[in-house]
């Protein structure tokens, strides 16, 4: 193996993407019946999140991740479970708040990762405004055929 090949394969072995909380949100948080949306505020149930999460990146670079690339949550409040919940079948606007709200504290937690842990590379991808336009302009985005069945 090359000199180049070899080192290329240890950059990537430090360097991994994340997601966390979007089913915590919605199998956890948004059902009524369950505990913790009844045990937690949203301001509580946020920083439970952030917490845990940080204890896991903190785990990561331990074991040697270096470059975490963290993707932001969607656009939730428009999922088909939030949607229902409305009269019209729209969006959440709360429920999107929320997930703003859960986005904007992940990038923090990314930024504080930077000062705390030496040759740490975290980065965060807000996938929310993207994902939202193509939700709620689709045609924007060309024609769209679905087959179903």
């Amino acid at each position: 193996m090359s000199q180049a090949l070899k080192q290329t394969c240890l950059y990537f072995s430090f360097s991994l993407g994340a997601s966390a909380g979007s089913n915590d949100y919605v199998n956890n948080f948004l059902m009524p019946f369950l505990a913790d949306g009844q045990q937690y505020t949203h301001d509580e149930f946020v920083r439970l999140l952030i917490s845990k999460l940080d204890n896991q990146l903190s785990m990561l670079y331990q074991l040697g991740a270096r470059k975490i690339v963290f993707y932001g949550l969607g656009p939730l409040g428009c999922a088909p479970s939030q949607r229902v919940k409305s009269k019209k079948g729209h969006c959440l606007k709360r429920v999107n708040k929320w997930v703003l709200e859960f986005n904007s504290r992940v990038q923090k937690l990314m930024a504080s990762l930077t000062h705390r842990f030496p040759n740490a590379k975290p980065i965060f991808l807000d996938t929310f405004p993207d994902v939202l336009d193509l939700i709620t302009n689709p045609t924007a985005y060309g024609k769209f055929n679905f087959i179903l069945g």
